[in-house]
């Protein structure tokens, strides 16, 4: 069974990884590797690499490997490192992939729900026979706007927790009371926020952190939000916080994950470009926006 000691280290705040092109939509590793010092000089309490954010779902397996490993080399001793490992097509080449990713150095590994069965039995069986390829803890995740997304129900993610090889999941229902279904059946569990509009209410009702794609660019400011939360700050100064924190993600989220990547080459020094695999399209007017938004941010001392 896992322990509250563990529990709590995979509890905080997460800088989600992006993956930064060359034009040609090829990884730029030595970029990768700047982007990575810049997360991690932002004092994130873990990392997470191969996610959703770093459009995990178009990489190939031996690039989503790749960035775990450097992840793993690049983090400091207390920070840990997790990282998606049940994309590949069929059961088998999943619990292969499961294997590899341990191999890389990772913490823990993070399981998706995607395509898994209709039924929660079926589910639960799935990542469990999964979770048995590892040694390592396993954090659950739903991989919202992916073909196949499954919503584990708060029945199943207690059952699973009850297991002890699982420690928590990233939550992506966008609903409080399915979070705080959660929270109040698997109270031991890290319950980790992801949908910054509820990131001030489920962090009262129990969460024990957030895995957001804001923290792209913005884990310093969620790494004060979390430091003042904790320490009992007062609530007026936290609703304003919360409040900068929202309204920032509404421009962040507008097109995303270009961008966020368009402004470490256009303001943050990190020559980073704004393709996708996906080939997203930032319209300039969208990019001016991202640019008034990032100037007010430092201004206002946000960032």
């Amino acid at each position: 069974m896992l322990t509250d000691e563990t529990l709590s280290t995979f509890a905080g705040v997460y800088s989600l990884i992006m993956t930064p092109f060359h034009e040609d939509g090829s990884i730029d590793w030595k970029v990768y590797e700047q982007y990575l010092d810049y997360q991690i000089s932002h004092r994130p309490h873990n990392l997470f690499p191969v996610c959703g954010s770093s459009e995990m779902k178009d990489l190939t397996l031996e690039e989503r490997l790749h960035s775990a490993t450097l992840t793993v080399r690049h983090a400091p001793r207390e920070m840990r490192v997790i990282a998606t490992a049940n994309l590949e097509e069929g059961r088998q080449a999943q619990k292969e992939e499961v294997r590899r990713m341990e191999q890389t150095g990772v913490d823990a590994l993070v399981f998706t729900s995607r395509g898994i069965g209709d039924r929660p039995e079926e589910l639960f069986e799935t990542l469990c026979e999964l979770a048995s390829c590892t040694t390592l803890p396993v954090m659950l995740y739903e991989f919202p706007g992916y073909p196949g997304q499954k919503i584990i129900d708060s029945d199943t993610y207690a059952r699973l927790i009850q297991t002890g090889r699982f420690i928590g999941i990233k939550d992506t229902t966008c609903q409080m009371d399915l979070i705080t279904e959660k929270i109040q059946k698997a109270p031991q569990s890290d319950v980790l926020q992801a949908n910054i509009p509820y990131l001030y209410d489920a962090m009262k009702a129990g969460a024990k952190g957030v895995i957001a794609t804001i923290s792209v660019i913005m884990t310093k400011t969620l790494r004060k939000f979390w430091e003042l939360y904790t320490s009992g700050a007062p609530q007026e100064q936290l609703e304003e916080l919360n409040a900068n924190i929202v309204n920032s993600a509404a421009v962040i989220d507008s097109c995303f994950p270009a961008g966020p990547k368009y402004l470490f080459g256009a303001r943050i020094g990190i020559p980073m470009t704004p393709v996708t695999r996906s080939r997203q399209i930032l319209s300039p007017e969208r990019a001016r926006a991202y640019e008034i938004w990032y100037d007010w941010a430092v201004r206002h001392e946000i960032l």
